[in-house]
């Protein structure tokens, strides 16, 4: 039974974003032979993926070991992000991270114990927790409590296996 063709399109979608996801900077050229299409058929749905709004950009992926360190804020919440999400992504907008000497990396609503995930990265723990500060203070009838953590060693950052997996062995304890 043949498939449908919008189900096949969207299946090749899929196999594109997927490539894209391995490496970012991957043409649809190389995409197309790839995966057995033609250079068209690459082009045509990557721009279609792009206006979709599935595909929001393209990143390098990059070792942050020699600069900024990589921190989570667990967020709990006492209303939902609904409620406060533009005036946030509007601070965000202002830079307001960028003059807490901070780069704001992502911010996720979740489901679990917490409400919300903010990545970020900061020159230290102590401008981190700055950062936390005036979160709580900006965003204090919003906010129950924020716990951080700090990255300290990445094994698979953005789907790629870190290239230096073997320093991990330093963060071991050999009993």
């Amino acid at each position: 039974m043949v498939k449908n063709s919008n189900v096949k399109m969207e299946e090749d979608k899929q196999k594109i974003i997927q490539e894209l996801i391995k490496n970012s900077r991957e043409s649809p050229n190389n995409i197309a032979k790839k995966l057995g299409f033609s250079r068209q058929k690459a082009w045509k749905y990557v721009k279609e993926l792009e206006k979709e709004g599935k595909i929001w950009g393209y990143t390098a992926v990059t070792d942050r070991s020699d600069n900024n360190i990589l921190f989570f804020a667990l967020i709990k919440q006492r209303i939902p992000y609904l409620d406060n999400a533009s005036q946030i992504i509007g601070n965000i907008k202002n830079n307001n991270s960028d003059k807490l000497g901070i780069n704001l990396i992502g911010l996720y609503y979740t489901n679990g114990g917490y409400d919300g995930v903010c990545i970020f990265e900061a020159s230290d723990l102590k401008e981190a927790k700055k950062y936390l500060g005036y979160m709580m203070k900006e965003y204090s009838e919003q906010l129950i409590s924020i716990d951080l953590l700090e990255s300290v060693f990445p094994m698979i950052h953005f789907t790629k296996p870190n290239p230096k997996l073997e320093k991990l062995k330093e963060f071991s304890i050999n009993l």
